[in-house]
């Protein structure tokens, strides 16, 4: 088993390497990184079989290194270490599955339990994936998944290897590769099951000259390829296979992203390929969903985020229109693109510090730019939910251009006016939004906020905020995503049934009356 190690404080990190008796659990390999950007770039060579970081760290904490640590093995064991008890922290720990969380000053003989934990469910997990006596047991299609997930491992290699060629022992000449396809799955994807997918997949490619077996970890496929003779090993072979594969899921409503390793005569090295194609993985944000990359010697060299001028952002938000600043991330992508090499994780932040900018801009002018306050880890968990380039950069521009189209056309030509309609506009969601805390934030008086609003408005400022939330309330019920109880707690009304009482009020119809299938969803 390998670890990596990442702690800034040197004396933590020698107090760790020192104090753990790292033979005894297992631990063949350790290498230590100062930082969580030194860390990122030890992964593309080193692949630890677990991840031992402190979370508060200059450049890249360990929440982000994880993250991006648990793309490229789903399988793999974290570890956080951290003087801090900070509960988002706590809340992404557990998200990411962490095995634990040690806090400073640390306690080495629960440190190396933890150590122990990890070591023990990769070796169960490893065996688990291929145990003899069960794997003769099952089913064709299970046993053939078996056998490709246990390839894949050093550990287990030389033992499924021996299955893996009585199984396709037809083909003559073999080569072996492995690939990992990424499967990105929204609400509206249909379930697919290890046995159907692995099966489909097999078909796809089973031929006189070809076979594959697949299995599926998390949202990872992994198919090892076996293919007779030079040509068609070759991508332009391959990519009419997998295409079918794409169309297939395409058809569950799952989108997906290929990465193939380098084929070889050896069944041995097919960890190797395995590591070469998760690797090569990243490489697919840059591309069109479906498509096909390879593992190649000399990648593209990534493109130094770090160097790129936040500042011309910055300046172009500041001005009338949005040709500068479109421009700016047009040109952006264009690079990126030429650049595929550039870590997801980097892309993904530096257009997240873009984001953010824009929001605090929007924020002084009271201008609405989301319909939910935005946070930290708000914007983050939106950006990663987009698993390609194409998708990050129209989501961006949508919001660049509606920023612009808010900023440009005011709502009065009274600035107090516009600057209440966008506070209400950013607080409808809150139950306790009212006259004096919309007077408090504008440091005028209640009566006057009020006279004048109704001057100007030809409204009461609370039935501008009625007429406001239930408007917001009738999109998110149009769309059947929500039971009513639901939108009622996001549009600012904590009792459901007083809510239904207001939006028939001033719909005239109850918010369950979207037809028979809204209805259900409104009453469930």
């Amino acid at each position: 088993m390998k670890l990596l190690l990442v702690d800034d404080e040197a004396f933590v990190c020698e107090r760790i390497r020192r104090q753990i008796d790292w033979e005894k659990l297992g631990i063949d390999e350790l290498v230590s990184c100062s930082d969580g950007l030194q860390a990122l770039n030890t992964l593309r060579t080193f692949q630890p079989d677990i991840l031992l970081t402190d979370i508060r760290m200059p450049n890249l904490d360990g929440i982000k290194l994880a993250e991006e640590f648990l793309y490229q093995h789903p399988e793999a064991r974290v570890i956080f270490i951290s003087g801090y008890s900070d509960v988002p922290y706590l809340r992404s720990a557990i998200r990411l599955r962490a095995v634990s969380y040690v806090e400073k000053p640390i306690d080495m003989e629960e440190l190396a339990a933890d150590i122990q934990t990890a070591v023990d469910e990769l070796r169960n997990l490893r065996q688990a994936h291929f145990d003899q006596e069960t794997l003769l047991a099952r089913g064709k299609i299970s046993r053939r998944a078996s056998i490709a997930r246990a390839v894949i491992h050093v550990e287990t290699c030389r033992e499924a290897a021996a299955l893996l060629r009585e199984e396709c022992g037809g083909i003559p000449d073999a080569q072996y590769g492995a690939c990992v396809t990424a499967l990105y799955r929204t609400a509206e994807s249909e379930t697919i099951t290890e046995e159907e997918l692995s099966e489909r997949t097999a078909d796809f490619f089973r031929s006189a000259e070809t076979d594959a077996f697949a299995f599926l970890s998390e949202d990872r496929l992994g198919i090892i390829l076996v293919c007779s003779g030079e040509a068609r090993t070759k991508a332009a072979f391959l990519t009419p296979l997998f295409h079918s594969l794409t169309d297939f899921l395409a058809e569950k409503r799952i989108r997906c992203a290929h990465a193939v390793g380098p084929f070889c005569r050896n069944v041995n090295r097919i960890p190797a390929s395995w590591l070469a194609a998760v690797k090569a993985l990243p490489r697919c944000f840059y591309k069109e969903p479906g498509r096909l990359v390879t593992a190649r010697e000399d990648p593209a060299p990534a493109l130094n985020m770090e160097e790129l001028p936040l500042s011309a952002y910055s300046h172009a938000l500041k001005k009338e229109n949005s040709d500068m600043i479109v421009s700016l991330l047009e040109n952006l992508a264009g690079q990126l693109r030429l650049h595929d090499g550039t870590l997801p994780s980097d892309t993904l932040r530096f257009y997240y510090t873009i984001l953010m900018r824009m929001y605090r801009e929007a924020e002084k002018e009271n201008v609405p730019l989301f319909d939910q306050p935005m946070d930290e880890y708000r914007m983050l968990d939106l950006l990663r939910s987009f698993p390609f380039l194409d998708q990050l950069q129209a989501y961006t521009l949508g919001v660049v251009r509606d920023y612009y189209e808010k900023v440009n056309n005011h709502y009065t030509d009274n600035p107090i006016v516009n600057k209440i309609i966008g506070y209400l506009q950013q607080n409808y969601g809150d139950p306790d939004l009212s006259v004096t805390q919309v007077s408090e934030h504008l440091k005028l008086s209640a009566t006057y906020v009020c006279h004048l609003f109704r001057n100007v408005m030809g409204v009461t400022l609370g039935d501008y905020l009625t007429r406001l939330r239930m408007d917001r309330a009738r999109e998110m019920l149009e769309t059947g995503r929500y039971q009513v109880k639901e939108v009622a707690r996001m549009v600012g009304y904590r009792n459901g049934n007083y809510f239904s009482y207001r939006y028939r009020k001033e719909t005239g119809s109850a918010p369950t009356d979207r037809g028979p299938e809204a209805d259900r969803e409104g009453t469930r």
